[in-house]
């Protein structure tokens, strides 16, 4: 059986030039004939290498996850494993990750909406937020989800949302819509869901869940790894690109994983679901 996986991998200077190239002139991908090579893991060539800094658990500073200064990388690969055996945990000096599947997750499946914004904003206490001035003004709220509609959202709040499409991340592979014209979804409810108590925020779209990594035939789609390279490209605009001309940036996750069967067996070092060292809370200000 054939599984997408994501290796966190010492650096190498195929990995810097090629993280590099997809912050700067958003490229994707790497050059197999000069990256390195792991055992019994086939790269994914259109996957670009993510800088992880130091990989340290717990977070690292902004500076050390520049590509040129990064210690560890995260790419993305398949491996080969007989059904019922669990996947490697280490490929030469690479660790291995799980890739699985993340999607939105209903809570409340068919039932009908509990109360409106209304409602929210007053649960919220906004007014009292409003009347300090904290409506979200100067901060950047990137709704990583399924993308954001701008027009539905302009007729649903009466107005244009501030938003920073140069600032946004677009996902590689068949030309996806522009920035902000993602069909409506959850990602557009994510969105009106954050102008309720920040309607001066600039929203940033960050369509994860409506990225492609094929999977090889496994339940596992490979989106975690599309979540993986919209972060690192996040953290990266955070420390020296568009982001960086913001006070705040809030990064907006509405999603997990449906079931624990599409992830790596319980007990895998590598199984994401409930592994709280290779989770992490996005909320960065200066």
């Amino acid at each position: 059986m054939r599984i997408p996986v994501i290796l966190v991998v010492p650096t190498h200077a195929h990995l810097r030039s090629a993280a590099t190239a997809a912050m700067t002139e958003m490229a994707t991908g790497l050059d197999l004939a000069q990256a390195p090579s792991y055992p019994g893991v086939e790269l994914d060539a259109r996957f670009a290498p993510v800088p992880l800094g130091s990989a340290a658990v717990g977070g690292v500073a902004t500076e050390e996850v520049a590509p040129t200064e990064s210690q560890y990388f995260a790419v993305r690969g398949h491996v080969e494993v007989d059904a019922g055996v669990a996947p490697p945990s280490q490929a030469g000096d690479a660790t291995v990750y799980s890739d699985p599947q993340i999607s939105p997750m209903l809570t409340c499946g068919g039932s009908p909406p509990v109360g409106n914004a209304a409602t929210v904003a007053g649960l919220l206490h906004v007014s009292r937020l409003q009347a300090k001035h904290l409506d979200g003004r100067h901060v950047a709220v990137a709704i990583v989800d399924t993308g954001i509609n701008l027009p539905h959202l302009q007729l649903k709040i009466g107005h244009m949302p501030v938003f920073d499409a140069a600032a946004s991340w677009t996902p590689p592979g068949t030309p996806p819509p522009a920035p902000g014209a993602w069909p409506v979804n959850h990602g557009t409810m994510c969105a009106f869901d954050a102008l309720i108590a920040a309607p001066k925020a600039t929203l940033v779209d960050f369509p994860v869940l409506s990225a492609h990594f094929p999977g090889g035939g496994s339940v596992m789609s490979g989106t975690l790894s599309a979540a993986l390279a919209a972060y690192g490209f996040m953290l990266g605009s955070w420390a020296s690109g568009r982001l960086h001309a913001y006070q705040a940036l809030v990064a907006s996750n509405s999603w997990g994983i449906f079931h624990p069967s599409w992830d790596f067996p319980p007990g895998h070092p590598g199984r994401y679901c409930d592994n709280p060292p290779i989770h992490s809370t996005c909320r960065w200000g200066r």
